[in-house]
């Protein structure tokens, strides 16, 4: 568990919500509704990060007020009555780079928590410890022998005496950033393209959610709160009410969503059909990302090429757009993209993609495909024979050495890329 959750997360719902259309597309309803509750404990996942987030910054406040772990930081221009930093100089370090917690807040601050799970604001992870009673001793691979996460290791006191977790959970900088949240979004919108709206869960006590709106309802609550925020930035829960400003991430710390603003905005209404509307500044702003891209691949590409794929129909682009991003994506080893976008815009053209490059990867997999039986054995019988029926039990993929179309490839890439080279396995048999 680390910086990379929330894009593992975002992928574990890719995998789930394709899974559920395979197994929905073959008349295996009973194992569908074992996916689609699968995947609500994902996003209930998320949900719990969120209100972990909220519970940290409440904690944070309390210990100003106790003057526990309180450090004066007054600087001129700030109001009196604001005394004491929301997070001390030591946990500014390396370089300063978390000094954005360096603002004076107010004690006896009775800020009270979003505790919905639809704040959007969020922890990257939460993982503690206790996880590691899940190691199995006969399992060799994708075991779980040690939880070393930030979030854990703040539960641990260190040497020093006074020792704040909401400020060292800053300083190991896990909360949220426009980089996790990009990777969010890829699993918030095959959600949407694959859950049906009607698709319920029920809990043990009774209690029924449906995924699809949970989904619409995390992906407004994260664009919303970074759309309201001056300059687009991610601002620390309550500081708006607690501290002498609105407390806002670095960009070191992933804060600053300006150039990426119009593309969350694209994305979202792919999710839950809003309609929202950018500002010049905004749309400058997302050029001024398309340039970078062109002009230089590197981390920013792969927030232009993410939100190109969720929010546009990069088949009916123009042809130099088309172009940038074929190349993109090939150069970041990021070819999924645009099975992706295939997939969330059917209509029209679609993007070319190496068919031969992802049949490799289904036959090179390292574990199997979801069980084919029924009508999808069926026809793959009747088009390459009897003999298709054993290599199959196998591997559950079509690797005979004859061609699959684009369809059949992009449903089986989508599940075996996600499911097998993301460390999903492990967890899906897992749960």
């Amino acid at each position: 568990m680390g910086s990379e959750t929330p894009h593992q997360m975002g992928w574990y719902w890719v995998t789930l919500a394709t899974e559920y259309e395979l197994l929905r597309r073959n008349g295996q309803i009973q194992e569908a509704q074992r996916t689609l509750e699968e995947l609500f404990l994902g996003l209930q996942a998320y949900r719990r990060l969120d209100m972990q987030a909220q519970c940290m910054a409440q904690k944070r406040y309390e210990e100003i007020t106790a003057d526990y772990e309180v450090e004066s930081c007054q600087v001129w221009g700030f109001p009196n009555g604001f005394e004491d930093c929301l997070c001390g100089e030591k946990y500014w370090a390396p370089q300063n780079r978390h000094s954005s917690f360096g603002v004076p807040c107010k004690d006896n601050c009775t800020w009270e928590p979003d505790l919905s799970g639809y704040s959007g604001f969020f922890l990257r992870e939460d993982a503690t410890q206790t996880l590691e009673i899940l190691h199995d001793p006969s399992e060799d691979r994708y075991n779980i022998d040690m939880v070393s996460s930030d979030f854990a290791m703040s539960q641990i006191p260190p040497c020093t005496a006074n020792f704040s977790q909401p400020c060292y959970l800053a300083h190991r900088q896990d909360y949220m950033s426009q980089d996790g949240v990009t990777g969010l979004m890829i699993g918030l919108a095959l959600i949407k393209k694959y859950i049906p709206e009607n698709a319920e869960v029920t809990t043990c006590d009774g209690a029924t959610f449906r995924p699809l709106q949970m989904a619409k309802t995390i992906s407004n609550a994260i664009v919303n709160r970074i759309d309201d925020a001056h300059n687009n930035r991610i601002f620390f829960p309550g500081s708006d009410e607690c501290c002498a400003k609105k407390i806002t991430l670095s960009n070191f710390e992933g804060g600053h969503a300006s150039s990426i603003i119009h593309g969350l905005k694209k994305s979202a209404d792919y999710i839950d059909d809003q309609g929202r509307h950018s500002n010049v500044g905004e749309y400058i702003a997302w050029e001024g990302l398309r340039a970078l891209t062109q002009a230089t691949i590197n981390s920013n590409a792969k927030f232009w090429l993410r939100l190109k794929t969720l929010g546009w129909d990069m088949g009916e682009e123009r042809p130099a757009t088309k172009t940038l991003f074929n190349s993109a994506i090939e150069t970041q080893n990021l070819e999924i993209l645009a099975l992706i976008n295939n997939l969330l815009y059917p209509a029209g053209d679609n993007l070319e993609t190496d068919q031969a490059f992802f049949a490799d990867l289904l036959c090179k997999a390292p574990c199997g495909g979801p069980c084919q039986k029924g009508q999808i054995l069926e026809r793959l019988i009747q088009r390459y024979g009897q003999n298709l029926n054993a290599q199959i039990t196998l591997n559950g993929w079509e690797c005979v050495g004859k061609p699959m179309d684009s369809e059949e490839i992009a449903y089986s890439t989508a599940w075996i890329t996600w499911h097998c080279i993301t460390f999903t396995c492990f967890i899906t048999a897992s749960l």
